[in-house]
């Protein structure tokens, strides 16, 4: 039984790393769009914080959690490729799809590349961190 468990333990060596840097960017993710809700807004008059700021955190929140959905697949998460598409992907049907039958959504290229650049920063910090 322990052999057992050893093995299992070297397997996913990698992905328990994965685990808590993707929960713990989802977490600070999640805080980050509450304070920017309740005070950043408040505070500043910057344009970008009011309007992008969030959609560059839903793209890190977006891919972290896309890496632990994905996690069996490949125990270091999607890789920069692999997420950049499919980041793209939910950017465009979010920008370009939904205001087809959501009437309160508007399509904002910007926003697409905010999404982006969040996922990209997240998939970054992971080959930084030589997960990917």
């Amino acid at each position: 039984m322990k052999e057992i468990l050893k093995n299992y333990r070297e397997a996913f060596a990698g992905a328990e790393r994965t685990v808590r840097l993707n929960a713990r960017m989802v977490m600070l993710g999640l805080l980050l769009f509450g304070v920017n809700e309740v005070c950043l807004k408040k505070m500043v008059s910057w344009n970008w914080i009011h309007f992008y700021f969030n959609d560059l955190l839903a793209g890190v929140v977006f891919m972290a959690y896309c890496n632990l959905v994905f996690l069996p697949d490949d125990p270091r998460g999607l890789g920069i490729r692999r997420g950049m598409v499919l980041i793209a992907a939910a950017g465009v049907f979010w920008e370009f799809i939904t205001p087809l039958y959501l009437s309160r959504s508007v399509s904002d290229v910007h926003d697409l590349l905010a999404y982006c650049i969040g996922g990209f920063l997240c998939q970054i910090e992971h080959k930084r961190r030589g997960i990917v």
